[in-house]
């Protein structure tokens, strides 16, 4: 009897071994070297290829105009697959858009396979991200608990906060379109 393999058996397999990868670049300002995008695909290619998974990586936008780094894991076999995104942000020319789509790639890949970086921060530029504060954050699961929200907006609002895809402006509008919904029974 042939047993058919699928994503979930194919990722315990390519979990069974930590995946690091090597860290070639080197980042001036802060004196520190970090993975590359080139040292991730090196550190993860062969593995993912043992394990039967192909991994693809497309640009795209959300309903709100938001441009992302989609990374999408398939199972070659069963063609199952799961994916996530990260958002591209502080893209305010072409040179910085084509930094932040490799840091969105680079990202996307480690969190996707499980890379392993070591103590990573060339993403320091990130600390000037406008991303929401804990308080909002926490604001956002206190209304999807007492609210009478529809499960399919709380699915893709907790989808959101898990892929960290708000923004400041964003999670307030979410909050502002959370708090007209009535209160949970």
């Amino acid at each position: 009897m042939e047993t058919k393999t699928t994503l979930s058996s194919a990722l315990a397999e390519l979990q069974k071994y930590p995946i690091n990868a090597k860290k070639t670049g080197t980042n001036p300002h802060f004196k520190s070297d970090y993975a590359t995008l080139e040292d991730c695909w090196e550190a993860c290619r062969k593995p993912l290829a043992d394990a039967g998974l192909v991994v693809t990586q497309e640009m795209g936008s959300s309903e709100n105009g938001k441009d992302y780094v989609a990374t999408k894991v398939t199972h070659v076999e069963s063609r199952e697959y799961y994916k996530g995104a990260v958002p591209i942000v502080g893209a305010t020319d072409m040179q910085k858009l084509g930094s932040a789509i490799t840091y969105a790639r680079r990202y996307g890949l480690i969190t996707m396979v499980g890379i392993l970086t070591g103590d990573d921060d060339d993403g320091n530029a990130a600390a000037t991200v406008d991303v929401p504060t804990d308080k909002q954050i926490t604001f956002v699961e206190t209304l999807l608990k007492q609210r009478a929200v529809p499960n399919e907006v709380e699915t893709a609002i907790k989808t959101k906060l898990t892929d960290h895809a708000f923004t400041k402006d964003s999670i307030t509008t979410v909050i502002d379109k959370l708090q007209e919904y009535p209160e949970a029974k």
